[in-house]
């Protein structure tokens, strides 16, 4: 026994510490913990960006890192998080402080015993309301793309002090489809991911002499009414000409949480998957920016999600898959519907005649533009102004939580 005892003490003793760490974390030892590789006094950090979902989510945040990084280097912050593989992915992704927390005693616990005065959310997750139990501090959602899908006109929005939004089209959606609104609510700060959009190492234009077309197509959503996938109905089709043409090659990215609701479309996401992992006229793509691999490719099929609003800030044609049939509790027509040909059992069969065209002639290149500044507003991204604006906004939100603060007392 004693033996054993000591074997046991030896192995531990011999771990690094931050297995030790992950150990206790695994085995739910903490109830708290905070993550600081600063060492700074977190008394001093004043913003917050509250995350409780789980690590299948994690696209949600990862588009924010580099804009977080820009706002830390002038204003520091540190994550909120409940669940153990965001706290241990966070780490290894980044150098911010991070509190876990397990349940809301010590999440309530730690906003009392420090002094945050902005936390900003990136979903409108249902956990979200733990951390609005804070009413020291002012509540952004920052949200985590621009899209013509319902939840962007979620009557959630209202549960925040501000929401920050990308461009006019965001605001007008906003009031045009809420029955009771504060427009002061809703501030245009661009998109500040497209200020550090990199450059793929995929090289595919240097290997492929043919034209590369991406097809990214959206996930199931929550609930039926959010599914705008275009998986279940034209997957297969898609790829399939795609991959029998010999003018194309085919580049796959669908969403990181395809198929999670539905076991039917992750059957099909994974059928895809093998088809093109069996072909040389095509590759699959799961993981990274989907902005980054945009300057490699020739023209991408879409469904209604943020990325192909991402997509007109870069001038190139597009298709979309006709999902729109789901929109029919608001007020607004889907704009970026006008800024591409939309894909449907019409026409499905002359894909790669559509393709063939758009190529060549662009046809809605110029209301694809006049769409590109209604969504994404006039900012120029190569100076990085949509994130010197988010800064500069969340300073001030600082700067009026004292001052409301100072009012109560």
């Amino acid at each position: 026994m004693v033996k054993k005892l000591l074997k046991k003490v030896f192995f531990w003793n011999r771990l690094s510490s931050i297995r030790k760490e992950r150990i206790k974390s695994i085995f739910g030892f903490y109830t708290s913990r905070i993550v600081n590789p600063s060492n700074m006094d977190i008394t001093d950090i004043e913003v917050a960006i509250f995350f409780a979902d789980e690590l299948e989510k994690k696209y949600q945040i990862e588009q924010w890192l580099e804009v977080l990084n820009f706002l830390n280097s002038q204003k520091k912050i540190l994550f909120v998080v409940k669940d153990r593989k965001i706290l241990h992915w966070l780490q290894d992704k980044s150098n911010f402080t991070i509190v876990y927390y397990q349940n809301l005693e010590s999440l309530t616990t730690f906003y009392s015993e420090n002094n945050i005065k902005v936390v900003l959310y990136v979903n409108n997750g249902l956990r979200n309301f733990h951390s609005l139990i804070n009413s020291r501090a002012l509540h952004i959602h920052i949200n985590h793309g621009e899209s013509d899908k319902t939840s962007t006109i979620s009557n959630q929005v209202k549960s925040y002090d501000y929401s920050f939004v990308v461009g006019n089209a965001a605001y007008d959606k906003y009031e045009q489809n809420l029955l009771k609104k504060d427009m002061h609510q809703f501030i245009r700060i661009g998109r500040p991911q497209l200020d550090f959009v990199g450059k793929s190492n995929l090289n595919i234009n240097a290997v492929v002499s043919k034209k590369v077309i991406l097809y990214a197509p959206t996930w199931e959503g929550n609930y039926s009414s959010m599914n705008f996938s275009s998986l279940a109905q034209y997957g297969l089709n898609i790829v399939l000409k795609l991959l029998s043409s010999s003018e194309y090659y085919l580049v796959y990215k669908p969403h990181p949480t395809m198929g999670i609701r539905d076991v039917y479309i992750k059957e099909i996401n994974n059928k895809i998957i093998k088809l093109i992992a069996n072909s040389t006229q095509g590759k699959v793509i799961l993981e990274g920016d989907i902005n980054a691999i945009y300057n490699s490719i020739d023209l991408a099929i879409f469904d209604n999600s943020a990325v192909a609003i991402d997509y007109l800030c870069i001038g190139k044609p597009m298709l979309m898959t006709d999902m729109f049939s789901h929109i029919k509790d608001r007020v607004s027509e889907p704009i970026i519907s006008r800024a591409s040909r939309l894909l449907s059992d019409r026409n499905l069969d002359k894909l790669l005649l559509i393709i063939d065209e758009e190529l060549k002639n662009d046809t809605l290149y110029s209301e694809r533009n006049r769409i590109k500044e209604y969504f994404l507003g006039n900012y120029d991204y190569s100076k990085k102004e949509s994130s010197r604006l988010f800064v500069s906004k969340v300073k001030e939100a600082c700067i009026e939580r004292d001052m409301l603060l100072d009012r109560l007392k």
